[in-house]
């Protein structure tokens, strides 16, 4: 765990998130600055610089779960497609977003380029997780878990 780290704060505990998952090597919260309602954040627990830095295994396991839960969110959702990024500019820790898209720029942040992509709270955020709890508990057997 790296103490400068906010996605290791809060994959021990440490910080607040809406937490949509988690177990023993990934955590899945919504994004605190979501691009879309929906806007999830696949991390796993072990810190590295980025997504490369994974082993094989970690790399699969990241990109399995996140496959999971875009399924998870276009249920939920219902965007014309549920996008995927992986950047790492902003937290050096391996993360893969989640983007609930309704149009092509939505993948792109249009709303953060021109600075109108606003804080949500956590309240609201914890709303959108709810919902996603929720679709994931009656979906959870034919939804891959961590292990």
């Amino acid at each position: 765990m790296d103490e400068k780290c906010n996605f290791c704060l809060i994959a021990n505990g440490r910080s607040q998130a809406a937490v949509i998952h988690e177990g023993p090597d990934i955590i899945a919260f919504m994004d605190s600055r979501p691009i879309r309602p929906g806007h999830v954040l696949v991390v796993p627990r072990v810190h590295k610089t980025d997504i490369f830095s994974l082993s094989p295994q970690e790399y699969l396991r990241v990109l399995g779960i996140a496959q999971g839960f875009a399924k998870t969110l276009q249920r939920v959702f219902r965007p014309k497609r549920v996008g995927m990024a992986v950047v790492g500019f902003d937290v050096p820790h391996p993360h893969v977003h989640l983007i609930p898209m309704l149009e092509y720029h939505d993948i792109t942040s249009r709303s953060l380029l021109d600075g109108t992509l606003a804080d949500v709270t956590l309240a609201e955020l914890e709303v959108h997780a709810a919902t996603v709890r929720a679709d994931l508990s009656r979906t959870e057997p034919k939804h891959e878990q961590d292990t």
